[in-house]
């Protein structure tokens, strides 16, 4: 895994929408070797054309169309970036097992708070790291994710504390580009955001808002 911070990094994005596509950009753009996971047409046109970004912080790029719908065809990884929509939970899982190693990290970037405890429950806690995104994203049209808002990741261990492995990460993470926080208490976290998205998200259902 990380055990140096300036190596280049193998890594797997299941999930290739609004927060898997930029996060895994930015670090695909730093160059690293970044394998995504898709399918569909948006599959097929990363493959042709590149994945472009939209930025409204970091303008808009392309990194290199390596991308697959068949784990089977990778090695072990050593960060997996899991952003997936909880309902495609039990689909994405399916990914996993070809992209585990020993030291392999595997990084939800998903809402809710019980997430990492699936994925530890499918790859082990001791490969599962917390992290959530703060911002707006969505595929605009295959091979194109376009993000918006603050941009802002946070991320850290299951249990309270800060690991190596985390610290080298956010090394990684921040001259890639990632506005991103490394916390102490990162379950913690994970309810403070679920508590803001149960009060906003009830207000925007009301106003009929995007």
């Amino acid at each position: 895994m990380v055990t140096n911070p300036k190596e280049k990094l193998k890594v797997a994005v299941i999930g290739t929408g609004g927060v898997g596509g930029y996060f895994g950009g930015l670090l695909a753009q730093a160059g690293h070797d970044v394998t995504f996971i898709a399918r569909g047409a948006h599959l097929q046109a990363i493959k042709e054309n590149g994945l472009r970004v939209e930025s409204q912080l970091d303008g808009t790029f392309t990194v290199p169309g390596n991308a697959t719908d068949n784990t089977a065809e990778l090695e072990s990884q050593d960060l997996v970036l899991f952003a997936v929509k909880m309902y495609h939970n039990s689909d994405a899982l399916s990914h996993l097992p070809p992209l585990i190693g020993p030291e392999t990290v595997v990084l939800t970037l998903q809402n809710g708070i019980d997430n990492c405890d699936i994925l530890a429950e499918a790859v082990g806690e001791a490969h599962v790291m917390i992290g959530s995104a703060y911002m707006e994203g969505r595929i605009s049209k295959p091979g194109v994710v376009t993000q918006g808002g603050p941009g802002i990741a946070a991320f850290g261990e299951m249990k309270v504390g800060i690991s190596r492995r985390g610290e080298n990460l956010l090394q990684e993470f921040q001259e890639a580009g990632w506005r991103v926080n490394l916390h102490e208490n990162m379950p913690g976290m994970l309810w403070k955001k679920f508590a803001y998205i149960a009060g906003s998200a009830a207000v925007c259902a009301a106003a009929n808002c995007v």
